[in-house]
């Protein structure tokens, strides 16, 4: 397992400070005849995957250029995470602030997990 988080062909120079990983499910609820409700899992979603970190130094730009090249692209790719299973995503959104300073960018990421056939 690599020590740095990836995505398709980019390799995080420093991991994201902070990531958030959002799971969910579709239930239908209906009173039976007791009137007591039931419920029925129609469905689970894909999981969401929401980071933020920065990049700074010479390849700072180089970095946000490669993500943005992924996503423009529509690539679906695998996402690797020191801590995570892997899961094939895409990005879905990317956000850039240029922060005061030289070659310091902050972003936000979202990967969305491929929908289950």
């Amino acid at each position: 397992m690599p020590n740095n988080m990836q995505f398709s062909t980019f390799v995080w120079p420093n991991n994201p400070e902070r990531c958030c990983l959002k799971f969910s499910r579709i239930f239908q609820f209906l009173p039976d005849d007791d009137g007591v409700w039931d419920s029925t899992e129609l469905t689970r979603m894909e999981c969401t995957y929401e980071c933020e970190g920065f990049f700074r130094g010479e390849g700072a730009y180089g970095s946000i250029r490669a993500l943005d090249a992924l996503f423009r692209s529509g690539t679906v790719g695998t996402l690797t995470h020191p801590q995570w299973d892997e899961a094939e995503v895409l990005i879905t959104e990317l956000e850039v602030l240029e922060e005061a300073g030289e070659n310091f960018l902050r972003y936000r990421i979202v990967f969305s997990e491929i929908p289950f056939a």
